[in-house]
């Protein structure tokens, strides 16, 4: 060996050559991380969108991968992703789809409706095992009947993989991977998921919507000052709901699919209203009220009509307060109004 290459062996392995090569393997580390994460989430968003098989074909995730950072064999991609419940756990992080990738269908509505009870696992019994959660992405949508709307918008078409059915007792979702998305999301698009998950009661010859009565639903309903009729109304033996008025459901609905706020609309005598929409109109725009127009607020009945049921305009924020516990308006719901009138109405007040 000659006497240079001594001297650079030597270079190589004093402190400062050590701390070097350090550094290197530390930059080629985080390059791998990110590599293995930018795979994971290419291969969960294609379990969500195309179903389960192209998950783990290396040619599908390939097209939603950025240049540079291709996969070349199936195997690879498994031992990267740890297959079908590496991508579980992944999804169950949220945050996967970046806002109006999957439309109206956001991680914070599928979050909603599983927390108002319209989204349930199936069990069944697999061989050699107790009863225990399907892994394949089955979810039911019951009890029959209960929820019209939802069912009719799930069996009208989905923007992801998902095949449902009318089954005997509900609709059942096959393949329904975008259920396994995390709940990291903002309150707002999680109760928009709870009122179109309620189901549909009738209650003192008005309707209303009942949303289980769960510590989560109930700390959502009280911290954004929402007012409930009943907050233990029994629906049957075992269920008992809390009771709102389809106004919040309409006005939530510009977060929801098309078809929801029709359904919420040609509700026959809705709880709290006509009341209600002109008391959160009065607390919402103060005195421009009047500019307002009635397509502006749900259920807003004309004046003629609120001075025929004895009320004035004048007295509607005390009224409110009386009557309905409307005691305060949370900034967010005025956030949701103004985006129900940019979306819905098309005009931004």
């Amino acid at each position: 060996m000659s006497k240079s290459k001594k001297n650079d062996n030597l270079k190589d392995l004093s402190p400062a050559g050590l701390r070097t090569n350090f550094k290197l393997n530390s930059t080629e580390a985080d390059n791998r991380e990110t590599h293995r994460q930018l795979v994971i989430d290419a291969a969960a968003k294609v379990l969500v969108l195309e179903g389960y098989g192209p998950h783990a074909k290396a040619v599908r995730v390939n097209l939603l991968l950025p240049l540079g950072e291709k996969l070349h064999s199936d195997h690879g991609l498994r031992t990267i992703t740890g297959g079908y419940n590496g991508l579980v756990k992944r999804m169950s992080k949220g945050r996967l789809f970046s806002t109006g990738e999957l439309g109206r269908w956001t991680e914070g509505l599928i979050a909603g409706l599983r927390l108002s009870g319209a989204l349930a696992q199936r069990m069944m019994k697999l061989k050699g095992m107790v009863k225990s959660k399907v892994t394949l992405g089955s979810w039911w949508v019951r009890p029959f009947g209960l929820r019209p709307a939802l069912e009719k918008v799930l069996l009208g078409g989905l923007p992801f993989s998902c095949r449902a059915r009318v089954g005997k007792t509900g609709v059942e979702l096959y393949r329904f991977w975008a259920g396994n998305l995390g709940t990291e999301v903002s309150e707002s698009e999680q109760l928009a998921g709870i009122f179109m998950g309620a189901i549909s009661v009738r209650h003192l010859e008005q309707s209303w919507l009942g949303l289980p009565s769960t510590p989560e639903v109930k700390h959502l309903v009280e911290s954004w000052g929402i007012p409930a009729a009943s907050w233990g109304y029994r629906v049957a033996k075992r269920r008992v709901c809390i009771l709102v008025s389809p106004f919040w459901g309409a006005l939530f609905s510009a977060m929801m699919p098309e078809g929801m706020r029709e359904w919420y609309l040609g509700m026959k005598k809705p709880g709290m209203c006509p009341l209600l929409p002109w008391a959160f109109l009065k607390m919402a725009a103060g005195h421009k009220s009047s500019e307002v127009i009635r397509e502006g607020v749900p259920f807003l009945t004309c004046r003629e009509a609120m001075y025929d049921s004895g009320l004035r305009v004048r007295k509607l924020h005390e009224n409110g307060v009386r009557e309905l516990g409307f005691t305060r308006l949370d900034p967010r719901l005025k956030e949701v109004w103004i985006d129900y009138m940019a979306k819905i109405v098309k005009i931004i007040p």
